[in-house]
């Protein structure tokens, strides 16, 4: 599934929570790519997205009471696509 450039405080999550867990219906196991770093946009450095991915699993469990957990493999900064200083990657819920 595509998250859309997802960062920690992207506008879209909620609905992203919801299309999983009511479209979806919570499957045992998800791919999600374009998960941004905990920065966002912000060309800092930062290369982490278990912030973003961690808001994703609590707005998820939030409408469904499903509670994922995630694997992710960080990027080197500036290796991977997206927006700039997004370091977008993917991941498994």
């Amino acid at each position: 599934m595509t998250v859309e450039n997802l960062a920690p405080t992207s506008s879209h999550l909620p609905k992203i929570a919801d299309h999983i867990a009511s479209y979806l219906q919570t499957p045992d196991i998800v791919f999600v790519q374009e998960i941004q770093d905990n920065s966002g946009a912000k060309d800092d450095g930062t290369v982490l997205g278990n912030l973003t991915l961690t808001n994703l699993i609590n707005a998820i469990a939030k409408v469904s009471n499903i509670t994922y957990n995630f694997v992710e493999i960080a990027p080197v900064d500036g290796k991977d696509g997206g927006v700039p200083g997004g370091n977008i990657r993917q991941a498994y819920l």
